[in-house]
């Protein structure tokens, strides 16, 4: 169980605040506290902003992108870290030097009501793009002709709707397509699927596989 930090009234810690800081979050995220602290310590005399930034640190270890001051606040309590109350945050963010709304050079972004670091920001907005780029590609329908008997090989007619095919489908025409299912849906078979009719169509593609297990 973690010990819970005493609530920090001033940028400067001691050393033992410290020592319970970097026990709570880890040394990278109490390094940055401090870095956040010291670049704040005109606007965010109570630490909450730098207090806030190391808990969003250690949450992208995590996997997680970007954090809601509510969110952070509930991290905290988790952590054992005191004095991120949601709406004092929320307030103080705007104010901080190192926070800002957009696109610009400060390592902390605050938009939407979630705080990020600038790079996984940034990584987003690129994610973003691409997956734009590739929703308004034209359909490649003119190339569909030539894999209607694989494809009804792998998906026969049926009196019902073959909802794999439909997928399978809708990838075949598409730059960018997303398949979902809960356990045993057969997600890993549509892909499957999908790639031995792209392999049919082009045997030179190129796949790229990544997952998070």
């Amino acid at each position: 169980m973690h010990r819970r930090i005493r609530p920090i009234t001033t940028v400067t810690l001691s050393p033992h605040d410290m020592v319970e800081l970097r026990e709570a979050l880890g040394p990278l995220a109490s390094v940055f506290h401090r870095q956040v602290a010291a670049a704040g310590a005109a606007t965010d005399t109570e630490g909450v902003v730098a207090r806030a930034a190391a808990l969003l640190m250690r949450a992208t270890i995590g996997g997680h992108i970007c954090l809601s001051p509510e969110e952070l606040e509930q991290h905290a309590e988790a952590a054992g870290v005191s004095g991120v109350p949601a709406e004092q945050l929320r307030s103080a963010l705007p104010l901080h030097p190192w926070v800002s709304a957009g696109d610009g050079p400060t390592p902390l972004v605050f938009e939407g009501d979630r705080l990020y670091l600038r790079r996984f920001r940034e990584a987003e907005v690129r994610l973003a793009c691409a997956i734009r780029e590739r929703v308004s590609a034209i359909a490649l329908d003119s190339e569909l002709p030539a894999l209607v008997k694989p494809f009804r090989e792998i998906f026969p007619l049926a009196a019902e709707v073959d909802w794999q095919g439909v997928a399978v489908a809708a990838g075949l025409r598409s730059r960018f397509c997303l398949i979902t299912g809960g356990p045993g849906t057969g997600k890993t078979t549509t892909v499957a699927r999908l790639l031995a009719l792209l392999l049919e169509q082009n045997p030179n593609v190129r796949v790229a596989l990544a997952a998070p297990t």
